[in-house]
């Protein structure tokens, strides 16, 4: 079922679609220590866990820095999740999908996204340990109706707690919440 939803690439095209819009109204609203003109500085990342199509705009992280003061904003995005090296996408979905997973499926999940055992042992540490204790983490549940901030937070939760209509719908929805994570802003 993964392997089809992303195969076609529409889904991360989706994604670059809201992060080019998170970018230029980042670039639109000028430098926020001198009110400075923004420069584009765009850097590339070696995403892991997408589709085979993408081109290189896929890879492209948004980011500008001051002609002036030389700072540099980086706006938040649908596609990575802070310094993570798989798509954020892929990270929220594979994570939210380990949860009792059986020896069969971790492996599938494995030989989906390409990561060893180890890799997805750290997602669930990550999720348990460092986001479950982000101050971030603690904004977002006490907002979360659905949520009390002792309950550990898997992924799992947040796509099923936004189940709008289609599994497209609960992701975005998810990585929306994520958004302020993704700027280096949030847990690491």
């Amino acid at each position: 079922m993964l392997q089809r939803f992303f195969s076609d690439g529409k889904f991360f095209c989706l994604l670059l679609a809201f992060d080019e819009d998170l970018a230029e109204k980042a670039r639109l609203a000028r430098c926020q220590f001198c009110r400075a003109p923004l420069h584009q500085a765009h850097f590339q990342r070696k995403p892991r866990g997408g589709s085979q199509d993408l081109d290189d705009q896929h890879t492209c992280r948004f980011s500008f820095c001051c002609y002036r003061c030389r700072k540099r904003l980086t706006p938040p995005s649908f596609r990575f999740l802070s310094r993570k090296v798989y798509f954020g996408v892929i990270f929220l979905l594979v994570s939210a999908m380990l949860g009792g997973a059986s020896s069969e499926r971790r492996r599938k999940l494995q030989e989906f996204c390409g990561a060893d055992a180890r890799t997805l042992g750290r997602w669930k540490i990550w999720w348990e340990a460092t986001f479950a204790q982000s101050n971030f983490w603690k904004d977002l549940s006490a907002c979360l109706a659905f949520i009390s901030s002792s309950v550990v937070p898997f992924p799992r939760l947040l796509i099923r707690s936004l189940s709008i209509q289609s599994l497209q719908e609960s992701l975005v929805g998810a990585l929306k919440l994520l958004l302020p994570m993704t700027s280096g802003k949030g847990a690491g």
